[in-house]
């Protein structure tokens, strides 16, 4: 279901700088080397989410007539979609399992608008694992689990600990431009 709305926020992001018919957008998210590496988007459910995004006015579709084909919609993004998809990249993931497909997204986008963008995302990012790291590091002091209960919070903290490496190196490796 989070991933549904993941991949809304993303066609949301795909027509910031311009408007793009259904094909374009789906070929986002086939590449190999850009949203295809994150997860595949089936195009049924892609037209089905720009239906839900053209509902909600967050996009509008205008109708493109060709000489030899078929009609195409164009999609292009709302004022309503492009401040939808500004508050959605301004919210960190929460949580490992939202960070490993929400935040990739977001940082595919954010690379596109710089590094000043690239570093706000990871800061914000940075700021919400500290915190869940913190939450975790008190409840795993005052609550009695049994050994399982243990294994899973040592998992869950070494994993949000391993997220915070990665996002060090991601802020270090990234251009100074």
């Amino acid at each position: 279901m989070r991933q549904d709305k993941t991949a809304r926020f993303a066609l949301l992001g795909l027509l910031v700088d311009e408007a793009h018919h259904g094909y374009d957008l789906y070929q986002h998210f086939t590449d190999p080397a850009g949203l295809g590496q994150v997860w595949h988007l089936g195009m049924s459910q892609m037209y089905a989410d720009l239906k839900t995004l053209e509902a909600s006015d967050f996009v509008k579709a205008t109708v493109e007539q060709q000489d030899s084909r078929p009609a195409k919609k164009v999609f292009a993004l709302t004022p309503a979609g492009r401040a939808a998809f500004r508050e959605w990249m301004a919210t960190p993931s929460r949580g490992l399992r939202e960070m490993r497909v929400e935040f990739i997204v977001r940082l595919f986008f954010a690379r596109r608008e710089g590094r000043r963008a690239v570093t706000a995302l990871i800061e914000r990012q940075d700021q919400a694992l500290r915190a869940e790291l913190a939450r975790w590091q008190v409840e795993r002091s005052t609550e009695a689990l049994d050994d399982f209960g243990q294994l899973v919070r040592a998992f869950r903290l070494n994993q949000t600990q391993a997220a915070l490496t990665w996002l060090k190196s991601l802020r270090n490796s990234t251009p100074r431009r």
